[in-house]
């Protein structure tokens, strides 16, 4: 929406033109007080409701950055369809169902910083219609725009990928050591088996690259500094799933995809249980994770089952026989989700 000078007075010109009057006033420009917004006075959520005077004449405090294409009506706003549309943001149009409509000057950085706080999450907007459409070119000039964070009037977004909870979010849990599965059955009764080698690539299936960001993630097995997996073999591991990042581009953003930051909700939180997995748990937060999100790991060996009221343990502290066999534990049947063995990570994207 555009405001533009509708009353012209005989001590204007002595305005400076980036504080002339924009909007419809309603009172007498000599006035030095403003009563207040008046009912016909047109509004957009984020305007202030006073106006400041020079010499006397009112006039509001900002400029609307579109100036007048808004349209020519003054009365218009968000495509004149208040009952359906708003804009929140002051310049990208709210849809509804995380759908944004650019108007002049936005950026897709800027979108991003006011719907997640991070403008790097840019490349999680996926494109839904261009603002310069052509018969025979559905997205115009669009991908060159989407390439220098630049958009025309008009070009479409969703944003569902950035919203928490997302839309689209699904869950996935592992179990990389079968010897384990009755430690497990109890706690994740869904875990099924997945070989360490495969995790990443089933990450990588599961969350669409994107289109359908995992909100939660469970990996079970055995831990250590190098990753999880049975005692013997193979192991998951942060470079497992970096390895298949790739750099965004404007044809994998209309399929939905985006690159590795967006296989995870905002708000996700990853769970990797096995013993000493703490390392696995912080590189996943600093090369994964989202700011939002959770990675958690534990920094000591542990022992997982159920308890006796049939509610998801934790043992600590393993004692250990002279020809190194287990044979008990220090701490046992302890809360399994709240415990001084679990390392919390937030996330670093």
């Amino acid at each position: 929406m555009g405001y533009s000078l509708t009353t012209l007075a005989s001590r204007a010109d002595s305005i400076p033109p980036k504080n002339r009057a924009w909007g419809f006033m309603p009172f007498s420009v000599r006035s030095n007080t403003v009563p207040g917004p008046h009912p016909l006075q047109p509004r957009r959520k984020n305007r202030p409701a006073a106006t400041k005077t020079v010499s006397g004449i009112p006039y509001w405090p900002s400029r609307d950055p579109i100036e007048e294409d808004g349209g020519m009506n003054l009365y218009g706003f968000v495509g004149n369809d208040g009952v359906d549309s708003f804009d929140s943001l002051g310049l990208w149009k709210d849809l509804g169902r995380n759908t944004y409509e650019a108007e002049k000057g936005d950026k897709l950085t800027s979108l991003a910083k006011k719907l997640s706080h991070n403008s790097k999450d840019s490349p999680c907007l996926w494109p839904v219609k261009s603002g310069d459409r052509k018969l025979f070119n559905r997205w115009g000039n669009m991908p060159d725009r989407w390439a220098k964070d630049d958009t025309c009037p008009g070009d479409q977004y969703d944003a569902g990928n950035l919203a928490t909870p997302s839309p689209s979010a699904t869950s996935m849990q592992v179990l990389v050591a079968r010897d384990l599965k009755g430690q497990y059955v109890g706690i994740f009764p869904g875990l099924g088996y997945t070989s360490p080698n495969e995790v990443a690539t089933r990450i990588r299936s599961i969350s669409n690259e994107g289109r359908t960001p995992i909100s939660s993630l469970v990996v079970a097995g055995h831990g250590g500094p190098s990753g999880m997996g049975a005692q013997k073999g193979p192991t998951f591991n942060v470079a497992s799933i970096t390895s298949l990042d790739k750099e965004p581009t404007f044809d994998r953003a209309t399929k939905k995809k985006g690159p590795l930051r967006c296989w995870f909700s905002r708000d996700s939180q990853a769970r990797f249980s096995g013993c000493d997995t703490d390392v696995l748990a912080h590189g996943f937060a600093n090369q994964v994770l989202r700011k939002g999100a959770l990675s958690f790991g534990t920094n000591q060996t542990i022992g997982t089952g159920t308890r006796a009221d049939r509610t998801p343990g934790m043992w600590l502290g393993p004692i250990i026989s002279a020809d190194g066999k287990l044979i008990g534990w220090k701490q046992q049947a302890l809360d399994y989700y709240n415990n001084k063995a679990w390392a919390k990570y937030p996330g670093q994207l």
